[in-house]
């Protein structure tokens, strides 16, 4: 594993802390994205894994300074289903009512949206997952975070 060094692509931070479930008990390690090269965007993803309902997981984000994920781009979006597809990751996508999606193919009757092996679903917003934060930041990277 390593970096993807493609331009406008994530920065994958060390092998060590994607899939040896390296793990952090403070809230402070959350700041800490390591630089990327010249030419990639600007915004960490953390891996929270600490399960939780959607609300509580976007609460969860806000006191890290971040909010439950967002998907700007298709970048974003392999990003996501490359690192943080092993588990369930609520993301910050809901919708109102019953309506159809309108951004992203989501499988599942849900309200809320979450990324797992087969891509989008959805979930009731009370049920128990995982959660993939973003923060906007001049550095850019991803951590995995678990709270003891």
């Amino acid at each position: 594993m390593g970096r993807d060094r493609s331009p406008g692509r994530r920065c994958a931070v060390a092998a060590a802390a994607t899939r040896d479930h390296s793990h952090s008990s403070s809230a402070a390690d959350t700041s800490v994205c390591r630089l990327c090269p010249a030419g990639w965007q600007e915004k960490c993803f953390y891996f929270v894994e600490d399960e939780a309902d959607w609300n509580r997981s976007q609460i969860s984000c806000l006191s890290l300074g971040a909010h439950l994920a967002t998907i700007d781009t298709q970048e974003e979006l392999h990003f996501l289903f490359r690192y943080g597809s092993s588990l369930h990751y609520w993301i910050g996508l809901h919708r109102e009512g019953s309506g159809p999606w309108k951004w992203f193919e989501v499988r599942g009757k849900g309200q809320c949206a979450y990324i797992d092996a087969d891509g989008i679903s959805s979930d009731w917003c009370s049920q128990m997952k995982y959660s993939a934060a973003t923060h906007k930041s001049t550095l850019a990277g991803f951590r995995r975070i678990q709270k003891s």
